[in-house]
């Protein structure tokens, strides 16, 4: 009888390393990583995305374990000695109109209603933003969600209750250079061309009310497929939709919910309180409110304040660009959407005028 010896062992997990083929290596790393990338990425607490709707995550998302968003990109807008040249507002594009028919497409019961009134009247129905619901990774060879026609939602309680027609599938657009034969991309570029992609339940309707730039959407097909309990939840049982799946990719992904928590409420004073997020902004901006106003000047002193510095102003006002683009990118035709906007950025740009001026009597003491 042969004995076992674990030192043997040891010794030839030591030497293994070295029978490997070299050649076939970096071919067998590529491919695990396409395998990683395809794995699911758990949900996100809907309270650390800056939304303000009361209601907790698990009763609209069970189980949230996702990373949530950073408030602030990595990287300035500009370098804070250039930010002079910021431009002073933000025009509107030419858009094109709404078509009714992609409402009616989105959700017949919308049919033969004008868009502004389904803008109008679309907070007095009740439904809820359901927030960011998972997080997926395009791996290198897939240049778009082309596999992915449906996908199944797991909501519970005001989750389900808000009806959501679609998904979106928000990603970064990519270059057309980048969009290539992906072992070019491979060689020449790594890893950078895999994207996060943010998936949120949604309603399209009130987006096709709004935005005249949207991707074709499938019509709404919604139906519970069955209950879902894990072993170790003795909550109430989940309920897993498959909703039809829209690619929406978009200059400035992280900044999508903002867009989203205007199309539902339709104020201007939570579109600039995601957009600025502030502690001491505890008074929201009202509605009929203005550029040089007491409120706004309240709100401008507690930006600065809290944002002490120019690189982390500029930061802010990365999000507010990147929010711009967003709406070209949609055609938001909502002349409210934009009003907000060049007040938020006013905003920043008064508060980059308190920070310099501050830094030039510093200077000068």
């Amino acid at each position: 009888m042969v004995r076992y010896h674990p030192s043997i062992w040891k010794r030839r997990s030591h030497e293994a390393p070295g029978k490997v083929d070299r050649t076939w290596l970096p071919r067998i790393i590529f491919q695990s990583a396409k395998r990683c990338a395809r794995k699911a990425v758990p949900t996100a607490v809907l309270s650390r995305l800056g939304s303000h709707m009361g209601e907790d995550a698990l009763s609209l998302h069970p189980y949230p374990h996702q990373k949530p968003i950073e408030p602030l990109p990595p990287t300035p807008l500009v370098h804070p000695k250039r930010w002079r040249s910021l431009p002073k507002s933000f025009l509107k594009p030419e858009m094109p109109k709404i078509d009714p028919a992609r409402i009616a497409i989105a959700q017949p019961g919308y049919a033969g209603i004008p868009p502004a009134d389904v803008r109008d009247g679309w907070y007095f129905m009740g439904y809820k933003p359901l927030g960011l619901y998972q997080k997926l990774y395009v791996d290198p060879p897939k240049p778009a969600l082309n596999g992915l026609g449906m996908y199944n939602v797991l909501m519970k309680d005001l989750g389900l209750v808000s009806s959501a027609t679609h998904v979106f599938g928000v990603y970064l657009r990519m270059p057309g250079w980048l969009v290539r034969d992906p072992v070019w991309r491979q060689v020449r570029t790594g890893f950078r061309c895999r994207r996060p992609v943010l998936l949120y339940p949604t309603h399209s309707a009130i987006w096709a009310a709004h935005c005249s730039r949207l991707p074709p959407m499938p019509p709404a097909e919604t139906r519970p497929l069955k209950s879902f309990r894990r072993a170790t939840d003795t909550t109430q049982p989940a309920w897993c939709l498959r909703l039809p799946i829209v690619q929406v990719p978009l200059p400035y992904p992280p900044k999508f919910f903002v867009l989203m928590m205007f199309v539902y409420t339709h104020l201007k004073c939570v579109f600039i309180a995601h957009l600025l997020p502030c502690a001491a902004n505890s008074k929201p901006m009202p509605e009929d409110g203005k550029v040089g106003d007491e409120c706004y000047w309240t709100m401008v002193h507690n930006i600065a304040a809290e944002y002490k510095d120019m690189p982390t102003v500029l930061r802010l006002a990365k999000n507010v660009f990147g929010t711009y683009q967003n709406m070209c990118a949609l055609g938001m035709v909502d002349d409210k959407a934009w009003e907000a906007l060049n007040i938020a950025w006013r905003m920043v740009l008064d508060v980059m005028e308190i920070l310099d001026a501050r830094q030039s009597s510093e200077s000068s003491a």
